[in-house]
């Protein structure tokens, strides 16, 4: 009896191991990967990537600082992925990295690709003020004109 109770336990100790690495295994092919460029400073504190109040991912690996900025993978949960599209940008507040859509495009942003980051809201809403400026120049003719060759 003794030998069967050891034998039950060693399967189920091998049973768990496999399993937990599968479990593993699947939830790195459960998110999409994308790039910021913060601060080091900023992103020392900040593992976490939020949308609104819902952590929708987390930093995955960081890069050696250049000149205090350091580049980030981060792995966003694939269900969350529909909202990372053309326009979504991050930004840092209250130690918490934050995705935010400046223009919902309805384009989806393909994997891998680099997402605008701000190392604070103030740099975001300096961002948002020189886009709407741009628009409006734009609009009213007075920027720089786009024609097509």
């Amino acid at each position: 009896m003794f030998v069967f109770s050891i034998w039950v336990f060693l399967l189920f100790v091998v049973e768990t191991f496999v399993a937990s690495e599968h479990c593993r295994a699947s939830s790195l092919q459960e998110c999409a990967t994308y790039a910021l460029s913060l601060e080091a400073s900023v992103l020392a504190n900040s593992k976490k990537i939020h949308l609104d109040d819902i952590v929708i991912g987390s930093v995955a690996k960081i890069s050696q600082p250049v000149e205090g900025r350091v580049e980030a993978q981060i792995c966003i949960e694939k269900y969350y992925q529909k909202h990372i599209e053309r326009g979504t940008i991050a930004y840092v507040h209250d130690g918490k990295i934050s995705i935010y859509n400046v223009w919902a495009s309805g384009e989806r942003l393909p994997e891998h690709s680099t997402i605008q980051s701000f190392s604070s809201r103030l740099d975001l809403y300096l961002y948002e003020v020189k886009s709407i400026a741009f628009l409006l120049l734009r609009y009213f003719g007075w920027g720089p004109s786009q024609t097509k060759s």
